[in-house]
């Protein structure tokens, strides 16, 4: 698990694990393949809208994300949703339901078999 702190509209930018990766079967992935990079939380003006949280896709091949979840803000991809090799897709909140914890929280990016490939904890704490 990596753990991230930050302060009121913080913008987290989490350093990447890149994957010596040739060649990629699109059905599953390992741990690190697909990360949070990048969290947007507790915008200056409170409008949970203005929160997003970013994808990072550390291959050298696409992986589609269709079927794959967050949990904590309970999203789910549905369709299919390539995310080019060495890419970022970025999750805006009105596409998902819930909302990102303004005082942090851990955040989990679960495979279609409900595999952990990323965790990632994050406050507002300075410890």
């Amino acid at each position: 698990m990596r753990r991230l702190t930050g302060g009121v509209a913080a913008i987290a930018t989490l350093p990447a694990v890149v994957a010596a990766t040739t060649t990629y079967d699109i059905a599953g992935a390992a741990s690190g393949d697909v990360v949070i990079n990048e969290i947007y939380y507790h915008p200056v003006d409170d409008d949970p809208d203005g929160e997003f949280l970013e994808l990072h896709n550390t291959t050298s091949s696409a992986i589609d994300l269709n079927g794959w979840c967050v949990d904590e803000i309970k999203f789910c991809f549905t369709d299919s949703a390539p995310i080019a090799a060495g890419g970022f897709l970025t999750l805006g909140s009105p596409g998902y339901e819930g909302a990102l914890s303004n005082g942090g929280e851990e955040l989990i990016l679960l495979d279609p078999n409900g595999a952990e490939v990323d965790v990632v904890d994050y406050d507002d704490k300075d410890d």
